[in-house]
Order: structure tokens, then sequence, then C-alpha cells
């Protein structure tokens, strides 16, 4: 009976598990289809902002012939000096005065240059948002517990990902040690590595003391991974720097990769930007290393 007990608990348990990661990919896979979308339609916006400078320089030629040039004209002939004083045809609407002509290649030149400005740092933004829903999607790819995708979930809720209001009381999950995966590496160093985004922060920016050794995969989604020193107390071996490398990649995007760039510095040199996305930190003083998952 206890058997049995245990054998469907776990199968319960495992179809939770599969329907929840299911669900949460296709979530973050929404909203990471939404951003390429959103970055591409800028990228357009971008390319023709790249004639604003042609509208500036028909304005100023025009202001510059102003005395010289025919009203009510469909085009114009003028020497061009940005070019050599070539030719240049000028096509302008008829209805208006060349003056007024000339004032609307500048609200064009202006436009332009503001929607270029404005589609700039949307993609920055997007970008942004880009690299934190691939973090989020490489943890649930690696998540191996229900616990670890309720993790996920409730960060979504939070981020606003997830339309779902879930009880207070649920919505606080205490994070410790014992959440995160640790291993010992073969020269008796403890490697600590965290499974989500929460995890990450927790384990960057309040567990881990200053001189301990932080690890992550260079431009690629992962987990923040730590080398415990003792504060710096304990002597590093080479082995001991690839050990925790390799932990990095096994848990990032790149797990099934090779020669992986992996950077590692002191965790007094990562630093959390404030109200930045869950996991999201800057670092210095990096080096690197390649190793194999």
């Amino acid at each position: 009976s206890d058997t049995l007990e245990d054998y469907y608990h776990q199968k319960e348990r495992q179809s939770t598990f599969a329907l929840l990661k299911l669900d949460l990919s296709k979530i973050v896979k929404k909203y990471l289809d939404k951003n390429h979308e959103r970055i591409n339609f800028q990228k357009q916006v971008l390319e023709k902002s790249e004639q604003a400078e042609i509208y500036k320089q028909y304005g100023d030629l025009i202001f510059s012939n102003i005395h010289n040039l025919p009203e009510n004209t469909q085009s114009i002939e003028i020497e061009n000096y940005y070019d050599s004083n070539n030719l240049l045809k000028i096509e302008l609407n008829k209805d208006i005065s060349v003056s007024e002509n000339g004032q609307r290649f500048f609200k064009k030149y202006n436009k332009l240059r503001n929607s270029h400005d404005i589609s700039i740092n949307l993609i920055k933004s997007y970008n942004l948002e880009l690299d934190y829903l691939e973090e989020v999607f490489t943890s649930i790819e690696n998540s191996e517990t229900p616990e670890n995708l309720k993790e996920i979930e409730i960060e979504l809720i939070e981020e606003k990902y997830i339309n779902k209001t879930i009880k207070q009381k649920n919505n606080k999950i205490k994070l410790e040690k014992k959440n995160l995966l640790n291993i010992i590496s073969t020269d008796g160093l403890e490697i600590l590595i965290g499974k989500n985004n929460k995890q990450n922060d927790f384990l960057t920016t309040k567990l881990a003391s200053e001189n301990d050794l932080w690890f992550h995969t260079r431009l690629i989604p992962g987990s923040h991974v730590i080398l415990r020193t003792d504060n710096g107390k304990k002597s590093l071996t080479d082995n001991d720097i690839i050990e925790a490398a390799t932990m990095a990649a096994r848990y990032s995007k790149a797990k099934y990769s090779s020669n992986v760039c992996v950077v590692y510095t002191k965790v007094k040199y990562v630093k959390k930007p404030a109200h930045s996305k869950p996991g999201f930190v800057i670092y210095s003083k990096e080096k690197a290393v390649y190793v194999n998952p």
C-alpha cells in the first residue's frame, strides 16, 4: 500500500511538473516572439530615419537659393553644394510656396531624427527584456523540480508577465542556501548554483561573500555560480576554477555546446543596478576560461 501510494504520488508530481513547465515555456516564448517583432519593427523605423539627412539638405538648398526659385512648380534643379555642385532635382508640392516646401523638408527631417532617437532607445530596452526572458526560459528548461518552477511562476507574476493573483502567503518563498544546488569540487571547495533568477539574486547579492568567485557564461543565459573561498581565505587551484566554470556552462543555454566561454570575477565586482530585472547584474575585472559542459 505504501509503495503504491508513493508511486502514484510521484506520478502526479511528474505530471504537475511537466504541465507547469509546458505552460511557463509557452508564456515566455510568447513574450520572446513579441519582443523580436518589436525589435524588427523599430529596425525598419531606423532604416527610414536614415533619410533624415537628405531632407535637411533639401531644406538647406532651397533656402540658400530661395530668391532664384520659381513659385508653384512641381520640381526644381539646384546645384548641390553637398555633392560637388552637381545638379540635384527636388520634387516639390506645387500647391504651396517654395519657402513652405523648404519648411516641410525641415519638419520631415526633425520628425525622422526624433523617431531615430526613440527607436534606438526602444531597441535597447527591448533587447534588455529579451535577455531577461532568455534567462527565464533557460531556467525553465533546466528546472528539475516543481518547486523550482513555482519560484519562476511567482517571478513572472511579479514582473506582470502572468496576469494572475495569488495569495500573499504563497507569494513569499523563503530563499535559503538549501534551495540552491550545492556540490563539492574535487579539491573540497563548495560550489553553489542558482536555478532561477530569484535564486541567482539571493546567491550573488546576499549569500556570497565579497571575495568568493562568481561565474557566468559570457553573453549566454544561464545560472549564477559561486565558488566559496571562505571569503578569500582558502587557496584556489586551476581545477577549482575549471569545475566551477563547467557548472556555469552546464546550467546555461550552452549546456549541449563545447568550448563555452565562462567569465569569472570576485563577488565584490558584481553589482546589481537599482530597479533592474531579477537575475540581472553587471560585473568588472573579469577573467575568462573555456570549458566543455
